[in-house]
């Protein structure tokens, strides 16, 4: 999946609070690491929860009085977050080493960590994705992106599949199975899937809004269609049949994971 954005380069944004206890401005720098530059410049790492508790209350709630490790300050200026992410696309292996392991030199992509706020615990959680460095395009796998999901609750992002780097898909039916085929599904022989596996996962592609039932139930009507006079997609068809009847009387449950709403 990639994360997209029109920004050009991705970066974390410089905060310049007042300290109400000192009345003094300090300049936080939001970065990999944590370090004091001198009385009134810090250096703050995101991956602490505080940092990103900050970066919450700024970005998503809007706040002009924030808390920082007990200590509160008055926004004076920040510069925005270049990286506003709105839309998610699936791509093969993104966010895991496998993406960049077979990389050129110079090297085409990197892993990053993107920001992406949770309805569960109010605040922006950390996501690896891998980043075409000449296109500041970033994608994550289907998997991570579900994994997320059932951990910190639904960003509420758009879902976009990618063939490859940018090629958007089209929205076709086929494409929704490839879609499907991204998140795991499958009714080959050698995924070991059972019914069991196969519609559980359905039911988080439904409740996640990453595919609406309609569009399940349309897809496996076309692919039944199209197969069920071949000898050799009997058992596919099966099993299509199977899942089109558990998606037809599935219960459409979205607090299962949480979505967040701006």
């Amino acid at each position: 999946m990639s994360l997209s954005s029109n920004s050009e380069k991705i970066s974390f944004p410089i905060l310049v609070l007042m300290n109400h206890k000192t009345m003094q401005e300090e300049r936080f720098i939001i970065g990999k690491r944590t370090a004091k530059v001198n009385e009134s410049v810090y250096l703050c790492d995101y991956h602490s929860q505080e940092v990103r508790l900050l970066l919450t209350q700024i970005f998503k709630s809007g706040h002009s009085i924030v808390k920082y490790y007990g200590t509160y300050y008055s926004v004076k200026e920040y510069t925005p977050m270049d990286r506003i992410i709105r839309t998610i696309e699936i791509g093969e292996n993104g966010g895991l080493l496998a993406s960049i392991r077979d990389d050129t030199y110079p090297p085409e992509k990197e892993l990053v960590d993107v920001l992406l706020f949770s309805p569960f615990t109010q605040c922006y959680e950390i996501q690896h994705a891998t980043r075409y460095i000449k296109s500041n395009e970033c994608y994550i796998s289907a998997g991570l992106y579900r994994d997320f999901v059932k951990k910190y609750g639904n960003p509420g992002l758009k879902i976009v599949c990618l063939k490859e780097r940018s090629e958007h898909f089209n929205g076709s039916l086929l494409n929704e199975e490839s879609l499907l085929h991204e998140f795991g599904y499958s009714v080959s022989k050698n995924s070991g899937m059972d019914a069991k596996e196969r519609q559980l996962l359905l039911s988080d592609i439904i409740d996640m809004n990453i595919m609406k039932q309609e569009a399940v139930i349309n897809l496996f009507t076309m692919l039944i269609g199209i197969n069920k006079n071949k000898p050799r997609n009997m058992s596919a068809c099966s099993k299509w049949d199977a899942d089109l009847d558990f998606v037809k009387n599935y219960k459409y449950n979205p607090e299962r994971f949480l979505i967040y709403h701006k």
